[in-house]
């Protein structure tokens, strides 16, 4: 992220409404729509496709294209094929008046989107076991034997990766690091 940090996140459509009907009065302030993503399985899928969160400064400091506020695969799938999932970020050069109004665009690059990644579990069998260790601590691993393709990879107790899509509380982090069994260890790998 390039600028200054947020006053606030994750605001309502009410809140974001009182901005903008104030945004004449108050040029300073904008309203900043930023994609995030959404684990629909949630921790039925987390240790197989793990989460993204902020770069770190070894990170960023270690490449090219990454900048503070960056997101980036942590664990799971998404470390794995971080590079071909998180596509290339386009750029745009702009003159604007005091007021915030482009003046005129010098330069505009396009984004590139990442790659799409077709995993093999079998969502069906994966649920089936996610539910036999509820309450229990293990892991299961299904392979299809002709191929080797991961069918189904359990680890539990598990985690909902939503939690990482948006900035992670210290209470939260703290209640998640510290919970009984270790829902953050992942018993199949």
């Amino acid at each position: 992220r390039v600028g200054p940090l947020p006053l606030a996140e994750d605001l309502t459509l009410t809140e974001v409404a009182r901005f903008e009907a104030f945004g004449l009065e108050h040029p300073e302030f904008e309203v900043d729509v930023q994609l995030r993503r959404f684990y629909r399985h949630g921790a039925q899928t987390a240790h197989v496709l793990g989460y993204i969160g902020e770069a770190s400064t070894a990170q960023v400091e270690g490449s090219s294209d990454l900048r503070p506020g960056d997101l980036v695969g942590v664990n799971g799938t998404e470390l794995s094929y971080d590079a071909r999932l998180r596509g290339v970020k386009g750029r745009r050069v702009v003159i604007v008046d005091n007021r915030n109004n482009l003046v005129e665009e010098h330069l505009r690059v396009p984004a590139k989107r990442g790659e799409d990644l077709q995993l093999t579990l079998d969502l069906d069998l994966q649920q089936e076991a996610q539910r036999f260790f509820e309450g229990k601590a293990g892991s299961a691993v299904v392979l299809d034997p002709r191929t080797g393709e991961v069918l189904v990879m359990v680890s539990s107790p598990a985690y909902d990766p939503n939690m990482f899509a948006r900035r992670l509380k210290a209470s939260e982090w703290n209640r998640l690091a510290s919970a009984e069994n270790d829902p953050l260890q992942n018993r199949a790998v």
